[in-house]
């Protein structure tokens, strides 16, 4: 499942959650969902502490409520955390927000691929190699 406030991922992903609101809010929803048994499959923050300035932000979980999962739980929770820390009072940068959108549903994309390879059993997805 998507949580998203990314209107491009939307049009894309037209199943996905979608959030009105800010990064921090698809981050309290995932927490919420979280809580209610379902398990992150794409981790909360992005790769760079630039990608906090952004102000959207998707996040896979998964489809179904599953057993209380500890690290996914702690996880969302730190990334909140985390969130606040970096952010304090700044704002996004919504005057970005076009380009931001682009980048994480590329972002998104890469995720989905990703995790239907290690559904399939690709024991080299997450083979890290040197170039």
């Amino acid at each position: 499942m998507i949580v998203t406030n990314n209107r491009k991922v939307l049009a894309q992903y037209p199943q996905a959650v979608f959030i009105e609101g800010g990064f921090r809010d698809v981050l309290v929803q995932v927490r919420d969902f979280v809580h209610l048994g379902h398990k992150l499959e794409s981790h909360p923050l992005g790769a760079s502490i630039g990608m906090m300035h952004s102000p959207v932000r998707s996040i896979l979980i998964s489809e179904h409520i599953q057993d209380y999962d500890e690290l996914s739980q702690n996880i969302i929770s730190q990334s909140i955390e985390k969130y606040d820390i970096t952010m304090g009072t700044r704002n996004s940068k919504d005057d970005k927000r076009s380009d931001y959108e682009t980048l994480d549903l590329e972002l998104l994309d890469a995720a989905i691929e990703e995790l239907e390879r290690l559904k399939k059993g690709d024991v080299n997805a997450l083979r890290i190699t040197k170039r």
